[in-house]
């Protein structure tokens, strides 16, 4: 689930909103923001949500699913109107902040002594996401580009940005399946 905004709105995003849409590079990232600040909003209170439930695994699985599908809107129900793709990468950030909610899952499905461990093992995975898809997204581009320059850097295509992102839809699908086996503590730890 992290791999949309360490991926995307790390880095692709601001040119996919510049060339799907035509705005500039101050507009562009100001709509991929709206990722970050949703990323804000969701991880405190899928957090809370998922205390409230008393579990970490419905909520993760239904975040994971709603991070695929807002991903996938995106890049597949084009073309969208800019409020309608900036609501979705909103949304997107709001659900993929629940990934959180992981690194407790790490912590109370191990022994205290294991815990440190285990939740550097998920933060891990959620940074390696990012800077494995960076590259293969960088990859897939060039494999796509038509050699359209501007001010010495290549410029990609639509079509090219969404063949590429087909990787973050898959690592999306991908986290839907991983989060089927996230199972909720019998007890959880008391003590912080």
């Amino acid at each position: 689930m992290s791999a949309t905004l360490l991926a995307f709105a790390a880095l692709w995003g601001v040119p996919y909103m510049m060339a799907e849409y035509g705005l500039s590079r101050p507009l562009a990232a100001g709509s991929i923001s709206l990722m970050l600040i949703g990323w804000a909003v969701g991880s405190p209170a899928i957090g809370w949500l998922s205390d409230r439930v008393g579990s970490r695994r419905y909520p993760v699985i239904a975040v994971a699913v709603l991070a695929a599908a807002s991903f996938s809107a995106l890049i597949f129900l084009r073309p969208m109107p800019l409020i309608l793709a900036e609501g979705l990468l909103f949304f997107n950030g709001v659900v993929s902040g629940g990934m959180v909610v992981l690194l407790a899952a790490a912590r109370e499905n191990n022994a205290a002594e294991a815990s440190g461990t285990a939740v550097s093992f998920v933060n891990t995975a959620i940074i390696f996401s990012g800077a494995l898809l960076q590259p293969v997204i960088d990859w897939l581009l060039d494999l796509n580009w038509d050699g359209r320059m501007e001010a010495g850097a290549r410029v990609y295509s639509v079509d090219a940005f969404n063949t590429a992102f087909l990787t973050l839809v898959a690592a999306n699908l991908l986290a839907i399946v991983l989060c089927l086996f996230v199972r909720d503590a019998k007890h959880r730890p008391t003590e912080s």
